[in-house]
């Protein structure tokens, strides 16, 4: 008969049916399957369920096909998703709730493969971020490590003024490397959490390239920096100091993964109504594998040749962020061993 108490939910309930079913194939006529009422498919297999056991009870054939459905149901319950019911095509009962039970099996397994793609893809970012918070601790002890060590050295007596300078100038640098650390994880965060205000205006891209071009030239000696600037190109609309950003970002990259020197190629050109900057280089290249991957936030390629170049794996990140707050797209393609070219393309201003 129906049970009663609580009513029963998902595997619990199916189950619950599942032992109703039995019941009425061995023979117990007074076994009902309890209704919710909420029009969910465990609902229309527990209808289908008293349906057929009154059918039964009147004398009418299926205990074998009754007991076919009965051990599907019960490989679902048990957690076998590959279990489908036969269904004759003669429209009766029976045929009810083989078709019932597949459906409700195809809607778990739908279930379980999401379930499961959402647990690799946590997985992926807790390891991730493992791999970030060591790269970060690295990148932050040392500046520290040198703050800590050129400052111990200030207050030894005895220093030269002129000793006493460079040591000044090495702190410096290292305070300038961790502001810039510390200013590249709060950009991430204020984009990601749409904290970031767009200045928006008609800018020279061009000009700003040559401006990036003009601030790598002091990093880049043994990598020499060509241009093919397009002229006539219009102004885009964005935010100029954002735009220095990604070209920045795009430059240095190329500089600091082109250990080995060759040339840094920048090229700009209209399209239609985009712009379109190209940057390459002639450095390590990028995996196939991993030219989606290295835009996500933490992030870096891993190989021998890698791992002494400096990076927290924040720049691109940021600067596919703010290319697609202006309504960009940023992309590389890449020869493993021969170098790589970063894409960004931005809209024409309507003011050019």
């Amino acid at each position: 008969m129906a049970g009663s108490g609580p009513p029963l939910d998902g595997p619990d309930r199916l189950r619950d049916v599942a032992r109703v079913t039995m019941q009425i194939a061995a023979g117990d006529r007074d076994a009902r399957a309890d209704i919710v009422g909420d029009g969910a498919d465990l609902d229309a297999i527990a209808t289908a369920v008293n349906t057929l056991a009154d059918q039964v009870t009147s004398g009418h054939p299926g205990p074998d096909r009754l007991a076919a459905v009965l051990r599907v149901t019960m490989q679902l319950a048990t957690g076998d998703l590959t279990a489908r019911a036969q269904v004759l095509g003669d429209g009766d009962d029976l045929d009810a709730i083989a078709a019932t039970v597949n459906m409700l099996a195809d809607e778990l397994t739908h279930s379980r493969e999401a379930l499961e793609k959402r647990l690799d893809g946590l997985e992926s970012l807790n390891a991730a971020k493992s791999e970030f918070v060591s790269i970060v601790s690295h990148e932050f002890r040392t500046p520290l490590t040198g703050i800590q060590g050129f400052s111990e050295l200030m207050s030894e007596e005895g220093l030269t003024p002129e000793e006493m300078r460079e040591f000044a100038k090495d702190i410096n640098r290292d305070a300038r490397r961790l502001s810039r650390l510390i200013g590249d994880m709060l950009d991430l965060d204020r984009m990601e959490t749409g904290r970031v205000t767009m200045h928006l205006e008609p800018v020279d891209l061009n000009a700003v390239l040559e401006e990036v071009v003009e601030g790598t030239a002091g990093n880049a000696v043994s990598r020499p920096v060509t241009v093919d600037f397009d002229p006539d190109l219009p102004a885009v609309a964005g935010d100029r100091d954002k735009l220095v950003q990604v070209m920045t970002n795009l430059v240095a990259n190329a500089v600091k993964y082109s250990p080995d020197g060759g040339a840094i190629e920048i090229s700009s050109r209209a399209e239609g109504p985009l712009a379109h900057v190209q940057i390459s280089d002639h450095g390590l290249g990028i995996p196939t594998e991993a030219l989606d991957t290295i835009f996500q936030r933490f992030t870096r390629v891993d190989s021998a040749e890698t791992r002494g170049i400096k990076g927290t794996g924040l720049g691109l990140p940021i600067a596919r962020h703010i290319v697609e707050l202006h309504g960009g797209r940023v992309w590389a393609e890449s020869v493993l061993g021969e170098g790589s070219t970063f894409h960004v393309t931005l809209q024409l201003s309507a003011d050019r």
